[in-house]
């Protein structure tokens, strides 16, 4: 070996520099998009053999890719691209092999690497970079193609380059051509048939990949008929890069017509000589893996396993390779994501891992085809299998040695931390967690901890429990470790109140297969989630971490419905001045109308009137958090609160009190403090506000009335409810556009029969009479609000008005109630046929 260069300042030192045999050389070329490139070794540090030739797979394809089948062919195949060089000192580097800072080379950096051999050719490894030479010009990145051209073009003393560039030049000509077709056009005026048959199967396989972006799927199959029927010599690798082509053009178009053409090709392969290979069977998986056809995928997954188990890898399948099983893993994974069946897609997913683990290339797979197999583990209850890989790789990067792989990145941690969580497995996740930690902040490591780790450890601790709540410490503690944004510091703890103070749904009350089921014990006391959410808050407040409203949502979620508990957590979110959700306030105003302390109620009136300052009552909290206090007074029958805060409310939004906080005014004076008189004075400001009263508060009325036998009251209401309703329907006559609209009383077939009630109650026959005969006429009339009908309360409702209607003697009434109900096809039940016959 020659002379080991010396290392940079700040390079790491493993202990695979000191035992196996490195050559130092220079970075010539590097793609950064594709994540490969060209070295060359110092004098007297060649590498063996010639020119290096490499096939990169796309998206998820890790290691060195596969070489073209044909000896020494140059050009592009369905997979990726072929490069080579025309100087045999030259070394092909992947950026699997990359060691050390980053994930990329700079041209003219200088590196050290060991040699290594696949499949006969030379290729660098543990890739390490020791600085760049003095004095060197960083050159614009050219690819190999053109550095060749220009290298046979100098050769040569002409223009152009030599006879490979002509080559392509023709190549590329042919395919501009070809594009511009019309459809439907034939070709042969295009490439005949003389000039077809002179094409070589790897000028045509590059032809293909040329058109691979350019043309349909139609006319890829029409210059595949028109080389089959010129009798072009096509092998394998020229029908692969066709039906990868046809894939292509498929995708592109979203239909079914070019798949179905590949399909047909791959059909045609066998009798026509040619067997599929790796990249036939990889591309029509990524066609139906694309569609959602999971099932085919498979198949073909299968299919291409065929020759590996029956022996026969002389046709190219044999064992599939890295791009087969992260094309067939990724359609498990979207077809479990997408259909809602991780548990099925997981388990798919766990068994391909183990099939690509039991094949030997686990070492070379990137993370993103890991991260796959970490997440299909988790989901089939396997936590272990993530940690311990995450742990391995960690422990083989930080000793060092001939073949370490990369570092787990942050996707992979996550990905194992998430599987923990998956299986209920908290101390795990934790414990991963701090590990995570510990690499990131130890010295020359490019690992940054992000929130969503500690998101993904915390979603562990679903349930509560003594384990969740210390892994929750511990990880709440390594967040003061490291340098969090305000945002991710929000969400983190949000994260936290979720698991440890929010309940568990149904069906999360344990792990998936592991042994964390303890970790999920359901806490069925409120207490405790109340306690944990409080203290988590405090926590947020005493660190000055920011409160949103989603943080608030939680809190009053983890209130459990408790009144107290809920006004405090809006106490502090009005501190705060953050607004939650119309849905999250209105449930927690349900909670706290049910507080009694009148202390509680005046605070309540207090931060309502903050409200409708902050936000002129566009929002509606002021008017709902009014609306809980006045009905949290009524409850407690308390009519002198409920007045000061009328006046409270009149002082806060002026004329202009809203229409919902006049509602619960008159429903709290008429059925908590039972005091009608009061509440019909509250009905008439709202009339002459000219607000449209609901049916609910006209029945609480009336049947304030009847309870509390204010006759009176009622004989007013019905007047002001008759003389409203009469203005309304002149201004219906006028106004064109209601007059097809049904009008809207509110009046309903209960109040109807507490009115009755109240009257014949009170011996007052003639009122009640006049009221049936209002009810009668407005069902001859057809209102919908007000005509009999076959709802589930009307038996009941008739039922109450036919036994008030039996009090005061009117059975002419009765009856021609009786023929109403027959005619709406009312269901009658026993408790009816004895009060009409009564």
């Amino acid at each position: 070996r020659g002379e080991r260069a010396p290392a940079a300042e700040g390079a790491p030192q493993t202990r695979a520099a000191a035992a196996a045999p490195t050559v130092v050389g220079t970075c010539l070329w590097y793609d950064t998009a594709k994540g490969f490139g060209l070295i060359q070794p110092a004098e007297g540090q060649q590498g063996e053999g010639g020119a290096s030739e490499a096939h990169e797979g796309e998206a998820g394809h890790g290691g060195v890719g596969q070489e073209g089948r044909e000896g020494g062919a140059q050009g592009r195949s369905s997979g990726g691209a072929h490069h080579s060089s025309g100087d045999a000192r030259r070394v092909f580097v992947h950026r699997s092999q990359l060691r050390g800072r980053g994930s990329a080379l700079s041209e003219g950096e200088r590196v050290e690497f060991v040699m290594g051999t696949r499949m006969g050719k030379p290729y660098a490894k543990d890739v390490r970079c020791v600085g760049t030479p003095p004095g060197r010009q960083k050159k614009r990145q050219r690819s190999p193609r053109a550095a060749s051209r220009e290298r046979s073009a100098a050769q040569r003393g002409g223009a152009g380059g030599g006879r490979r560039g002509n080559a392509s030049d023709a190549l590329a000509t042919l395919a501009d051509r070809l594009a511009e077709v019309p459809a439907g056009a034939p070709l042969d005026g295009v490439l005949d048939s003389a000039e077809a048959r002179r094409l070589r199967p790897k000028q045509l396989t590059t032809l293909f990949g040329m058109l691979k972006a350019r043309c349909s799927s139609a006319r890829i199959d029409e210059l595949l008929a028109h080389l089959q029927a010129a009798d072009v010599s096509l092998n394998t690798f020229t029908y692969s890069a066709a039906v990868s082509a046809l894939c292509a053009a498929a995708r592109r178009e979203g239909g079914t017509e070019g798949g179905e053409r590949a399909e047909r090709v791959v059909s045609e392969m066998a009798e026509r000589g040619a067997q599929p290979n790796q990249v036939t069977y990889t591309a029509l998986m990524h066609y139906h893996a694309d569609r959602g056809s999971l099932e085919r995928a498979l198949e073909l997954f299968e299919l291409l396993k065929t020759g590996a188990d029956e022996g026969e890898p002389a046709h190219g399948r044999g064992q599939p390779d890295l791009f087969a099983y992260s094309t067939v893993m990724k359609a498990c994974y979207d077809n479990a994501t997408g259909t809602r069946r991780p548990g099925y897609g997981g388990k798919l997913v766990a068994r391909l891992a183990e099939q690509l683990e039991s094949s030997g290339q686990l070492a070379a797979a990137d993370h993103s085809l890991l991260m796959l197999a970490v997440w299909g583990k988790g989901q089939a209850g396997d936590w272990r299998w993530g940690a311990e890989l995450v742990r391995r790789r960690a422990r083989e990067v930080e000793a060092g040695g001939a073949g370490v792989p990369r570092a787990p990145d942050l996707g992979l941690w996550n990905a194992a931390i998430a599987a923990c969580s998956a299986c209920g497995e908290a101390a795990t996740a934790a414990n991963l967690a701090t590990e995570m930690v510990e690499c990131s902040l130890s010295a020359g490591s490019t690992l940054q901890v992000d929130g969503q780790t500690l998101v993904n450890a915390l979603g562990a601790c679903r349930g509560g429990g003594a384990m969740a709540e210390a892994a929750a410490g511990q990880m709440l503690e390594l967040m003061d470790r490291l340098h969090f944004s305000p945002t991710e510091r929000c969400e983190v703890y949000e994260q936290a109140i979720r698991s440890l103070a929010l309940p568990l749904k149904s069906g999360d009350g344990g792990s998936r297969g592991g042994s964390g089921g303890s970790n999920h014990t359901p806490v069925h006391d409120t207490v405790p989630r109340r306690e944990a959410a409080f203290a988590l808050l405090e926590r947020m407040r005493e660190q000055e971490v920011p409160r949103r409203a989603t943080t608030y949502a939680l809190i009053l979620r983890a209130q459990g419905g408790d009144p107290i508990g809920t006004w405090h957590t809006l106490r502090m979110m009005a501190d705060d001045g953050v607004a939650v959700r119309a849905s999250a306030f209105k449930g927690a105003m349900s909670a706290i109308s049910q507080i009694g302390d009148a202390e509680l109620i005046d605070e309540m009136a207090e931060v309502a009137t903050r409200f409708a300052e902050a936000d002129a009552g566009v929002s509606g909290r002021s008017a709902q958090l009014f609306c809980a206090a006045i009905g949290a007074a009524g409850r407690a029958g308390d009519t002198a609160r409920v007045k000061a805060l009328r006046q409270a409310s009149e002082a806060a939004f002026g004329a202009e009190v809203p229409r919902l906080v006049l509602e619960a005014l008159i429903y709290a004076l008429a059925k908590g403090c039972c005091d009608p008189e009061e509440a019909l004075r509250v009905w008439k400001d709202a009339e002459a506000r000219e607000y449209e009263l609901g049916a609910a508060v006209a029945s609480g009325m009336v049947s304030s009335c009847r309870v509390n036998k204010r006759p009176q009251v009622l004989q007013e209401l019905i007047e002001s409810i008759d003389r409203r309703e009469r203005l309304v329907a002149a201004a219906r006559v006028s106004d064109e556009q209601w007059c097809d609209a049904p009008p809207r009383s509110v009046w309903n077939l209960w109040s109807y029969a507490q009115a009755v009630g109240c009257f014949a109650e009170a011996d007052n026959a003639h009122s009640a009479v006049d009221t049936l005969e209002a009810l009668l006429e407005r069902a001859n009339a057809g209102e919908a609000a007000c005509a009999i009908c076959a709802g589930s309360q009307s038996v009941g409702e008739c039922t109450t008005l036919l036994r008030s209607l039996r009090c005061v003697r009117a059975d002419r009434e009765a009856s021609t109630l009786l023929a109403h109900m027959r005619a709406a096809q009312v269901e009658m039940d026993g408790r009816f046929y004895v009060a009409s016959l009564e």
